[in-house]
């Protein structure tokens, strides 16, 4: 199985040789425990962005993904999720999906021994109607033995103006960089 940095950088590569450019957006460290991490007031000149997870720590517990409206974030019964996971240490395959609800539920982050960090990247794409957010994640123990990956999707059924993103995490990230990029 390719590592997902690899698969990263080539998708991107691959991407941006098809006539696009990625532009980096930002970058944010985090340092400190954090609940949740807002990219707002994103230029209309971007479409679709892209957010890398680098090395993030967290205790146990869910990640969501919200759209926001300014430095509002949207709470409503519209986000719809879609999940499969897979834990290599049981080759157990995991299904979810969600109707009409207010999570944006990403992925379950776990932990063992201290922390699991999570690499890995989302696909968000800002439409005028149902912008989405499709997310692949990977985290591990640390030593590299339990590998767990899980790929979600969060679309947002709208028609109203939407120009940021909220992640966040119900036991803090504590360390790690997130990077955001956009697609011209």
């Amino acid at each position: 199985m390719p590592n997902l940095s690899d698969l990263i950088s080539s998708n991107a590569t691959a991407v941006a040789s098809a006539g696009g450019t990625w532009s980096e957006i930002s970058e944010t460290t985090i340092s400190s425990s954090t609940s949740a991490v807002e990219f707002t007031s994103l230029s209309n000149t971007y479409k679709h962005f892209k957010l890398r997870f680098n090395n993030i720590l967290s205790g146990p517990g869910t990640i969501y993904f919200r759209f926001m409206n300014g430095s509002s974030v949207i709470n409503s019964s519209s986000y719809h999720t879609h999940n499969i996971a897979q834990r290599h240490n049981t080759g157990a395959i995991y299904y979810s999906s969600t109707g009409a609800q207010n999570t944006g539920y990403l992925f379950y982050q776990y932990t063992h021994d201290g922390f699991y960090p999570s690499n890995g990247e989302i696909d968000i794409f800002l439409t005028s109607i149902n912008p989405m957010a499709v997310s692949k994640m990977q985290y591990h123990k640390n030593g590299g033995i339990f590998v767990s990956e899980q790929n979600a999707i969060v679309y947002f059924q709208n028609s109203g103006t939407i120009d940021g993103f909220k992640v966040q995490q119900t036991q803090n990230f504590t360390g790690g960089t997130m990077k955001l990029y956009g697609l011209a």
